[in-house]
């Protein structure tokens, strides 16, 4: 039992890591660039060291993105956006504002709408499907696209757990991924798991974990011990 114990104290603590993005130059960039789906639930854990307008957690350019709004009354607001290959479609709430803590954040969309969740809680929804245009471009964490490099927006925190779905999860799933952030569930659908035992800054790379070989090459961003110094484990 004790030898169970510590293995298990093990495989924690190598999961208690994430990336720090500086909010000047960092960001992460998918190798695939077909990460959209006309059913697709898009979710991470997030940590802002700063609340600056229009910072971007994980884009696809002109197609899909998850940010906080550009001006100033608007940028503790998380929104998501798509593009559906002529117009912009916005999405979300202005009785929600995010803060400096960690929050769990899914933004969704299917043909029976959209859905933006914050920490397990629905906070945003529209009935109006909207199909996202699927661009060339390959999807960046942290920043809106190395293509574009005056947009800036750059992420000011940090980033783990970063999953895609190729479906829509159930509110119930969301929640249950709130409360088990290390569980994948339906790794059948499961197209992007960047999960802290991937995070390879020695080579410039978070490894996907899902299986589908969709993985991240690392632009700056530096590995963050999530364990606290107290805290010893052999």
């Amino acid at each position: 039992m004790l030898e169970l114990r510590k293995i298990e104290a093990e495989w924690r603590a190598r999961m208690h890591k994430a990336l720090k993005f500086d909010g000047e130059d960092d960001y992460v960039e998918l190798e695939n660039t077909e990460l959209v789906f006309s059913n697709q639930t898009v979710c991470f854990w997030v940590k802002l060291n700063e609340i600056t307008p229009g910072q971007r957690f994980i884009v696809k350019r002109a197609s899909w993105s998850i940010r906080l709004g550009k001006e100033e009354h608007t940028k503790r607001y998380v929104i998501l956006d798509i593009y559906d290959g002529s117009n912009w479609h916005v999405l979300y709430s202005t009785e929600y504002e995010i803060d400096l803590n960690w929050h769990f954040i899914c933004a969704e969309w299917s043909d029976s709408g959209r859905r933006l969740y914050v920490d397990g809680k629905l906070i945003k929804s529209s009935s109006t499907p909207v199909t996202p245009y699927n661009s060339t471009y390959k999807p960046c964490i942290g920043r809106y696209s190395p293509t574009y490099p005056t947009s800036g927006e750059f992420l000011n925190g940090i980033i783990d757990e970063v999953r895609i779905y190729n479906r829509v999860l159930s509110e119930s799933e969301i929640k249950y991924l709130y409360q088990n952030p290390f569980d994948p569930i339906d790794p059948e659908h499961l197209v992007l798991w960047l999960n802290p035992a991937g995070i390879d800054v020695a080579n410039g790379k978070w490894w996907d974990l899902s299986g589908k070989g969709n993985h991240g090459t690392i632009h700056g961003a530096t590995e963050v011990s999530l364990v606290k110094e107290e805290v010893k484990v052999k």
